[in-house]
């Protein structure tokens, strides 16, 4: 995840969680170029991340409130007390921490990261910030 931030190809959470949007960011039609099948990967990989966190910060029980909601969105500002944009600047500073880095060495061990990553310069920015 660290890799996606520092290439600044972070997906906003407003965008993942239940928008229109979402589904076209995790389902991409099957003539995809190589550009769309990364912004999936890095879908695939934000939310992992971001549902890690939600689960080690605030436990189980209180993602459970959340997960597979309607509106997400506002599910998350109830459970949670806080809005998408507070949550993602939280698990942001929590993906920050030296312990989540990966050296180039690690990186390179990566399933299909140095592949994803060669297209990140053609996805459109409007997906990404």
């Amino acid at each position: 995840m660290n890799v996606v931030k520092e290439e600044g190809m972070l997906i906003p959470l407003t965008k993942l969680c239940g928008t229109s949007m979402s589904r076209m960011l995790f389902q991409p039609s099957l003539e995809s170029d190589g550009a769309s099948r990364s912004l999936q990967w890095i879908s695939y990989i934000e939310s992992a991340s971001f549902v890690s966190y939600l689960i080690d910060e605030y436990g189980m029980e209180e993602f459970e409130k959340v997960f597979n909601e309607k509106d997400s969105l506002q599910q998350m500002k109830e459970v949670y007390g806080k809005d998408a944009a507070e949550l993602e600047e939280e698990w942001l500073a929590y993906i920050d921490q030296e312990s989540y880095k990966l050296s180039e060495r690690e990186q390179k061990k990566v399933p299909g990261l140095e592949k994803r990553r060669s297209y990140f310069g053609e996805i459109d920015e409007r997906y990404i910030h």
